[in-house]
């Protein structure tokens, strides 16, 4: 094996491409790989593609030089191959369905979730517009903690702030976005309160042209002062992410609202980091946990952390034993670019199911007497393929046995 791979073109082909692989891949996971190192990878991959296809042929040719069996081993290597191997694809066919299926439905599971949080922070800043505004801005930041306070049980995270504003949007910012006539501007001095801990990133102290008068509520990542580049991914177990404790990135669910004319000189923005709490309401709602997060443009800007604003590391959960992905919308907080983020996810078919099946208690038995039936009827066909596989088998060696002998009798 080592004169092939050392002595022959190519064995040297394929251990120069293998190589060249490694180092890029090595180089991969420090920094972006230079587009002289992708041509390299590519020449490599070539390489590895033509030394592969020679030591085949040679392979191919090898086997039909020993492998001249005698005809009772044929018969019975044709019958594995036409009876066996089926049964194997077809078990694998309706693994990997079942598999296909629960992963699309837990991407679906996960986006679904996303959209009602998102909502959700959008329905509180609103609201909280619309209250300060109300009051003619006076009280803002005892509305805030207020508001704050209310929401603390579902998001432990949430953090609240009133920005200033010149008028919301470029296209509104010469109409709904100024006071109306007789509309007397909020004092500078209540034009800025926070509540809660802005322990993530920064208060915001101004609101983007490129979100109008109706508000937004979207995804937006952030990161401490690491480039992004050289660390790309968040990982909550730890283990994907070697840079997490210095270039994490974080990811915050953020919500924009104004209020009413003639008061819109300001806004209320308010951020739920995807922490801890949110990531257990998370794997709760939809049985399945995100494992990373990870950039795949450099469209969009993370906004800065504050010191160290990545999530903190936690043990990988249990129970959940299959992965897959899904890719959420993220936006850039200064120009509004949209760009995809991957999401890993760990998920459990078991919990997915008991969700899909959460009915009433008579349909919820239904449900689960169809499922019993369903594995009976799994458990009965392989069964029954094992017995036939054996029986084949037998019957195999009996019938080429006597074929074999008709054959050496006539040699």
């Amino acid at each position: 094996m080592s004169h092939a791979l050392l002595r022959t073109l190519p064995g040297r082909a394929i251990v120069f491409g293998a190589a060249v692989k490694l180092v890029v891949f090595i180089v991969g996971l420090i920094a972006p790989v230079p587009a002289f190192l992708r041509v390299i990878d590519a020449v490599a991959s070539a390489l590895l593609v033509i030394g592969g296809g020679y030591f085949l042929l040679r392979g191919v040719g090898f086997a039909r030089r020993r492998l001249l069996w005698r005809v009772r081993r044929k018969l019975i290597i044709s019958y594995i191959f036409i009876g066996f191997i089926p049964s194997l694809l077809i078990v694998a066919f309706f693994l990997l369905g079942g598999y296909f299926l629960f992963s699309n439905f837990s991407s679906y599971l996960v986006q679904s979730h996303f959209r009602s949080l998102t909502e959700r922070v959008d329905s509180i800043a609103a609201t909280a517009a619309a209250e300060i505004g109300a009051a003619g801005g006076r009280g803002a930041g005892a509305i805030l903690n207020r508001r704050h306070a209310a929401a603390m049980s579902e998001f432990p995270a949430i953090a609240l702030a009133m920005v200033p504003v010149d008028g919301c949007g470029s296209s509104g910012a010469a109409d709904a976005g100024t006071p109306a006539a007789g509309g007397a501007p909020l004092p500078a001095e209540r034009l800025e309160a926070t509540a809660g801990r802005w322990a993530h990133v920064a208060p915001p102290t101004t609101v983007p042209g490129w979100i109008n008068c109706q508000g937004f509520a979207g995804l937006f990542t952030y990161q401490n002062a690491v480039s992004t580049k050289s660390a790309p991914i968040i990982a909550f177990d730890g283990s994907l992410n070697p840079n997490l404790a210095s270039g994490g990135i974080g990811l915050i669910v953020r919500g924009i609202g104004f209020p009413d004319p003639p008061n819109r000189r300001y806004a209320v923005v308010v951020d739920v980091p995807f922490d801890e709490a949110v990531k257990r309401e998370l794997r709760a709602d939809t049985g399945v946990e995100v494992i990373a997060f990870q950039l795949n443009s450099s469209a969009v800007v993370p906004i800065q952390a504050l010191g160290d604003g990545s999530p903190a590391a936690a043990a990988p959960s249990a129970g959940l034993p299959l992965t897959s992905l899904t890719f959420l919308e993220q936006r850039d907080w200064l120009n509004g670019s949209r760009a995809a983020l991957m999401a890993s996810l760990r998920l459990s078919i078991r919990e997915i199911y008991a969700r899909i099946s959460a009915q009433a208690a008579g349909g919820q038995q239904f449900s689960q007497g169809l499922l019993a039936l369903l594995i009976i009827i799994g458990g009965l066909f392989l069964v029954i393929q094992a017995i036939a596989i054996v029986a084949g088998l037998a019957l195999a060696r009996s019938i080429t046995g006597s074929v074999h002998g008709l054959f050496v009798g006539t040699e």
